[in-house]
């Protein structure tokens, strides 16, 4: 009998990343195995039982809330487990039945991002930024060859994503059996009912590939109470943004054809020579609160059909790329110049985005390279491959280099033909709207904060080593930070975890904030025996792991719980059944005020990273680690928090890398 392959899936999401970049010559060379080729086999996110879930949601919110409101909060959940949950639960099972095509967090996790109503510049648009090409760009344009190879080289990965050639996502537990014929022809040849099965057979873990179909061609549009994902599978062009201006090109020809390489830098070069600047951007738009923008969207439409057609010249768009005029020289750049940099990276200046769009592309004057992604579609998974894969091409085989020999010229009505600047009209009543949309936006981006650290010898390497884990290592440092800025606090956290093992998988919440780290902290500040902190490490090790473990398997809590309480929601407004005292509890709120969020990603191309706090009073931290280097990337409101914060980090981790030693 075949064992259930859930029950061996790996769960670590640094590992899932890492393993499934390509090694072959091209990333983009066709694979054996067709792209979707597992996807009609995956297993289903399983619902954990009601009772694991009551009892691991007990034990994490225990290091959080005071002995006092732990005992009344657990007697809650324990008179939810026996009264209103059973109930709940079995409904969701039905319903999870009744959608077997899909997961039964989906539409609950799509309806809860569109359904936000903030302005998303703040919310749900991370950046990453890769590191620079190993190729010389030269002193001529190294803007325009950069935006050119790394447009190319994304063209090439959607061409290989809609032939179905590009290399499926998949965690091997043996590296070499990426490469095995024997692993390759079975799997091609077994039909797509099992092919997962064949798959995990030589131990090899195929991931879910949904979420590809909104990277490219897509946006999110505006609309009174819930937002649409939108897609154009007939998409050409793609959109530029430079000093405000929108501007579009074909690069796709009428039978799909990536056009010619120097003449797109040319368009980007002619693009780059305008130094205009529009009195109304409109990527400000953008930056409202979604009900303002989807009125002032209705209202722009109604003004002109040229407005119209400029808006979905935008949406139909293959991706976005906005031409910026910064430099990231992180090297010869002082800490506070990357930090200048870096939040500008986050949120820009309101008019050079087009903070809707799932995919951005940001290239700075010197030909460094940031993505920017709206997160209703996706999560960072997708994300991540897409960034390894195109700047691993790029750097590779660059469509363009310093040294080619200069295009043909073209005269001006040649150029003006291949390149269109979109306008959009505003009549003087909405002209008023948008200038109070960008005062308050600017507003807003000046009271965010940006600090980093990054520190060299010590590492994963060093922790490895060890036998620990480390990103248990990096989520403890988190916490003895706020801890001490916080004269003591424990305060709810949350580190996202894929759950792309699974069909439609988006994520989980770990909560790193245990009872185990708890103990650590006090013990680390109470200057304890080395001994001592040695096996207080040991177990915080040990328990993130189980976490982790946990949510990447589909038994997490926090998904379960969000699932049943929308089903209550429902049920009260279908038929007027109150929602279960848990979910209207106080304490439950404040267990879901997530003051530190943290996220990190795991690439060698990834320089540098980034998100706003999901919390007024919160912490938002970037993180990443690498054989001898730390790093962090965090953001506050308001407040010295995120500097306090990383100020900590030296002394931190010089003590951990003496303890671990």
């Amino acid at each position: 009998m075949m064992h259930s392959p859930r029950r061996r899936l790996v769960p670590y999401t640094a590992a899932l990343c890492r393993r499934t970049l390509t090694s072959s010559s091209s990333v983009f060379d066709p694979s054996p195995i067709p792209t979707m080729h597992f996807q009609q086999s995956l297993p289903r996110l399983p619902v954990p039982t009601l009772e694991n879930t009551v009892s691991r949601f007990t034990e994490a919110v225990q290091p959080i809330l005071s002995s006092s409101e732990f005992e009344d909060f657990s007697g809650v959940l324990q008179d939810f487990a026996k009264s209103d949950g059973p109930q709940l639960h079995k409904q969701l099972l039905d319903f999870a039945k009744d959608n077997s095509h899909t997961s039964y967090i989906t539409d609950f996790w799509f309806d809860m991002y569109l359904r936000d109503r903030r302005r998303i510049p703040f919310t749900h648009t991370p950046f990453i930024s890769a590191t620079m090409p190993p190729y010389d760009l030269g002193t001529q344009n190294p803007q325009s060859k950069r935006a050119t190879n790394v447009i190319i080289s994304a063209l090439k990965f959607k061409q290989a994503l809609d032939n179905n050639t590009l290399k499926p996502d998949i965690f091997f537990l043996d590296p070499k059996t990426e490469k095995s014929a024997l692993f390759q022809n079975l799997c091609r040849m077994s039909p797509r009912a099992i092919s997962y099965f064949t798959a995990y057979m030589f131990k090899a873990y195929p991931l879910d590939m949904s979420q590809y179909a909104n990277l490219f061609s897509s946006t999110r549009l505006p609309k009174p109470e819930k937002d649409e994902l939108s897609v154009n599978p007939n998409a050409r062009n793609v959109i530029f943004l430079r000093n405000g201006h929108i501007y579009s090109v074909d690069v796709l020809d009428a039978a799909g054809n990536i056009i010619d390489a120097q003449e797109l830098m040319q368009n980007i070069e002619w693009i780059l020579c305008d130094t205009s600047a529009p009195a109304f951007p409109p990527g400000v738009l953008t930056t409202m609160d979604r009900d303002s923008w989807s009125d002032m969207r209705a209202k722009l439409v109604d003004h002109s059909d040229s407005n119209e057609k400029t808006l979905r010249l935008v949406d139909g768009s293959l991706f976005v790329v906005s031409l910026e005029n910064e430099t990231f020289d992180e090297e010869n750049m002082s800490k506070k110049e990357t930090e200048k940099l870096l939040k500008h990276l986050l949120v820009g200046d309101g008019k050079n985005r087009w903070f809707d769009k799932c995919l951005n592309l940001m290239v700075q004057r010197d030909g460094s390279l940031t993505v920017q992604f709206e997160h209703a579609w996706g999560d960072g998974v997708s994300v991540v491959r897409f960034l390894n894969d195109v700047v691993s091409d790029s750097n590779a085989q660059p469509a363009v280099t310093h040294d080619m020999a200069p295009a043909v010229a073209r005269n001006h009505s040649q150029m003006t033909a291949a390149i269109t600047r979109a306008k959009l009209g505003f009549p003087p009543d909405l002209q008023a709207r948008h200038s109070d949309a960008l005062i308050d936006f600017q507003k807003k981006a000046a009271s965010l904060e940006m600090s980093i650290h990054r520190s060299t010898g010590f590492g994963q390497k060093q922790i490895k080593a060890a036998k620990l884990s480390p990103d248990s290592i990096m989520q403890l440092a988190i916490q003895l930070a706020y801890f001490r800025i916080s004269d003591g606090a424990t305060v709810p956290s949350y580190e996202s975890c894929t759950t792309c093992a699974f069909k439609h998988g988006r994520t989980e919440t770990v909560r790193p904030a245990t009872s185990q780290t708890r103990a650590f902290t006090e013990a680390f500040y109470a200057n304890s025996e080395k001994s001592t902190l040695q096996e207080l490490l040991k177990k915080c090790s040990k328990k993130h792991g189980q976490l982790t473990k946990n949510a990447a398997t589909g038994q997490g809590c926090d998904r379960h719980l969000y699932a049943l309480k929308q089903l209550a929601s429902a049920n009260e407004a279908k038929n007027g059944k109150a929602i279960p005292k848990l979910f209207r509890h106080e304490l439950y709120e404040k267990v879901h005020n997530f003051t530190i969020s943290t996220s990190t990603v795991p690439s060698p191309y990834c320089a540098a990273g980034g998100f706003c706090p999901v919390v007024p009073d919160g912490l938002g931290v970037g993180y990443d680690i690498k054989d001898d280097m730390v790093g962090f990337a965090v953001t506050s409101y308001n407040s010295r928090k995120c500097q306090d914060f990383t100020d900590c980090m030296p002394e931190i981790f010089d003590r951990l890398q003496k303890i671990i030693s």
